[in-house]
């Protein structure tokens, strides 16, 4: 079993959530509303990761073009 502490941070993350919303579905059981505000942070969180890993890799290529343009 394990710790709680551990079960607390694995029962936040997106894949939990998803299963416990499909097997509430699956159990004609209504669906939690802070399941579903998980999973949209999660969404969030991710697309504002994506786009800040975009803007770095277009900086860093700029400079390199610079740099390759300079000598």
């Amino acid at each position: 079993m394990m710790p709680d502490w551990m079960q607390t941070i694995g029962k936040a993350t997106p894949t939990y959530l998803t299963s416990h919303m499909i097997n509430l579905a699956i159990n004609n059981r209504p669906l939690p509303i802070h399941d579903m505000i998980g999973i949209v942070i999660w969404t969030i969180i991710v697309l504002a990761l994506i786009v800040a890993l975009m803007m770095l890799v277009k900086k860093s290529g700029e400079s390199n073009d610079v740099q390759g343009t300079a000598e």
